[in-house]
């Protein structure tokens, strides 16, 4: 046998437990978005934004929420490229959670 094998009874639960956490990370990211809109976001909400998205991204797609993950890691590659390698502007920040959280708030719903 290679690998962990989960049945399918740990998997739901780990993914519920996923979602509550997803719950309140969506929510903060809702802050930070405002913040933001309103050029009140400071270079660490951002960065917070950014590791929250890297978390997401990381974890979802194994717990069978793929879409959600592949959603996160676009968002998070924005986030990169604006904070980290300074292409581009605060406002792709703004577009990329925007969107993000439009689809990221179906997930909350199944929470």
């Amino acid at each position: 046998m290679s690998g962990l094998q989960l049945s399918s009874s740990a998997l739901i639960r780990l993914r519920a437990g996923f979602l509550r956490v997803h719950v309140e990370r969506h929510d903060r990211m809702e802050e930070i978005l405002a913040a933001a809109r309103a050029g009140e976001a400071s270079s660490d909400d951002l960065s917070e934004a950014q590791t929250i998205l890297h978390r997401i991204a990381g974890a979802a797609g194994s717990l069978g929420l793929a879409p959600l993950g592949d959603a996160a890691r676009e968002t998070e590659l924005v986030f990169i490229a604006v904070l980290e390698d300074g292409q581009g502007e605060v406002q792709e920040c703004i577009t990329a959670l925007d969107w993000f959280l439009g689809l990221s708030l179906d997930y909350c719903d199944a929470a």
